[in-house]
């Protein structure tokens, strides 16, 4: 934070209101008029697409919290002058040019303090200066910069590509994946694994997803006997439509079998709450490894009050080259009942 200072000053609703109302004060000393026109022509100025009401919502914004007649003096004396004096006021939060030069270090100065955390929505907590950026068609959180084309990436403006593993071969000309790559001598395979066929032996669409009770792998959160009863053994949610055709009752054993030899044992939970032709695992449990417990590895112990099959153990070969994930929410499984 700099040489901010730690009080804060909030804003409150009746000086939120009172802020809105300044762009139409009528009442003003020629000095007012003066330097309130030069910051009205500087903001109409950075800001040549905003609304006017939305231009004389910024100008009210920075007249209210500033020395009046400081801006036209600034200007004045060139742009660089006018740029420090945007950095000092705050102005930078409006700015594209000036973003960001209002975080560099303050001078311990009463006047200068007030204003800095008068204006600045960051050390605002009780949401007055946001409300009025709200109610004025401005972001109410100062400045963004998106890049609309990343022309480090594979694909510049992001395009859906669909799984390694998917039983929509219709999309693949239009969709397909990259192609194979070594990088550091690593090998990444992507359309040698595509372009073959899997959904015929391997049906279902596979995806998997977090309970409310766990977290992460869950080793600390199922070893908590309080959350281990809630949620008591690792499971598969089926479609009834999809359990049918399997064989497969509410609350049997089922086999999930993948493209690439997995395959884990696990409780079936036969649920609409799937889409037909749908499994889904929670990938909050260990401690079993394809129909064999594996608890006599941990440490004295520490084995968790509820163990199961890791569901990565199913999950299939992925890799995104943007985002540096595994693909570990899209494959394809086959059901078999225990």
């Amino acid at each position: 934070m700099g040489n901010y200072h730690h009080s804060l000053r909030e804003t409150s609703d009746d000086e939120a209101r009172q802020l809105l109302s300044q762009m139409d004060e009528p009442e003003q000393s020629k000095s007012d008029e003066t330097a309130d026109a030069a910051t009205a022509d500087r903001v109409q100025r950075q800001f040549p697409d905003m609304s006017a009401k939305a231009q004389a919502a910024v100008a009210a914004y920075l007249a209210h919290k500033q020395d009046k007649g400081s801006d036209a003096e600034a200007e004045k004396q060139g742009p660089a002058r006018a740029s420090d004096k945007n950095a000092e006021t705050g102005e930078a939060e409006f700015s594209g040019g000036g973003a960001g030069k209002d975080q560099k270090g303050l001078s311990e100065t009463a006047s200068l303090r007030d204003k800095i955390l008068r204006i600045n929505w960051k050390t605002d907590l009780s949401g007055g200066l946001q409300r009025v950026a709200i109610a004025n068609g401005l972001a109410p959180f100062g400045n963004g910069k998106a890049r609309a084309i990343a022309w480090n990436f594979p694909d510049a403006i992001p395009v859906h590509r669909e799984p390694l593993y998917t039983p929509r071969r219709d999309l693949i000309p239009k969709y397909r994946t990259y192609e194979d790559r070594t990088d550091f001598r690593l090998p990444t395979a992507y359309w040698s694994i595509q372009k073959n066929d899997y959904s015929q032996e391997f049906p279902l669409v596979l995806t998997s997803g977090r309970l409310v009770e766990f977290e992460g792998g869950g080793d600390e959160t199922r070893a908590n006997k309080w959350l281990a009863e809630f949620q008591q053994a690792m499971f598969a949610e089926i479609n009834q439509a999809d359990a049918a055709r399997a064989g497969i009752s509410d609350g049997g054993q089922v086999w999930v079998a993948t493209p690439e030899g997995a395959r884990i044992r696990v409780a079936a939970l036969v649920t609409n709450r799937v889409d037909e032709g749908t499994v889904f695992l929670p990938f909050h449990f260990a401690g079993m490894w394809m129909g064999e417990s594996i608890t006599d590895r941990y440490p004295s112990g520490t084995v968790p009050y509820v163990t199961g099959e890791a569901a990565n153990t199913a999950m299939t070969y992925g890799y995104d080259v943007v985002t540096f994930m595994q693909e570990s929410k899209a494959s394809l499984c086959r059901l078999e009942p225990v």
